[in-house]
């Protein structure tokens, strides 16, 4: 999958401490180092800017968002859930962070535009609206709480 026009990547402290956890249990530090290259997640570990959770925007894919995408050639809206690998459930649409779409569309925003190869070819997606972000969901109950 290739990304199209993407702006750089920003991932939450936490999600780069949790993905890096990840990597650490599932790859030896050989396989890293030969996976660095090749790896979309760990490319986007390391060239992401990283920052607090607090301050994110709203309009970025973080880990457990749910986004919608829409394919350009036939509009068709699809939506999913962005998880770590032991919450993963296609019946669900939870898609990890280790399957291809979710390691590319990590830290991506809202109308970045993205290919998926598919047997019938090349199909372009546009990420079209983020419709849960645990940060930006943790931000509003902490200003209704902050009001009370």
């Amino acid at each position: 999958m290739t990304i199209e026009n993407a702006s750089p990547i920003c991932i939450t402290r936490y999600d780069a401490r949790n993905l890096r956890k990840l990597i650490d249990e599932r790859y030896s530090y050989i396989e890293q180092i030969n996976e660095n290259e090749s790896n979309p997640l760990i490319i986007a570990l390391d060239n992401a800017t990283i920052v607090a959770s607090n301050n994110i925007s709203r309009n970025v894919v973080t880990m457990n968002s749910r986004i919608a995408i829409i394919n350009q050639y036939t509009s068709e809206r699809q939506t999913f859930t962005l998880v770590f690998p032991k919450d993963t459930n296609l019946k669900l649409n939870k898609f990890s962070v280790l399957d291809p779409i979710g390691s590319d569309l990590l830290g991506r925003r809202v109308g970045d535009e993205f290919e998926i190869e598919s047997p019938i070819g090349k199909q372009t997606y546009i990420i079209a609206k983020i419709i849960q972000q645990p940060e930006a969901q943790l931000r509003a109950t902490n200003r209704l709480t902050m009001r009370r």
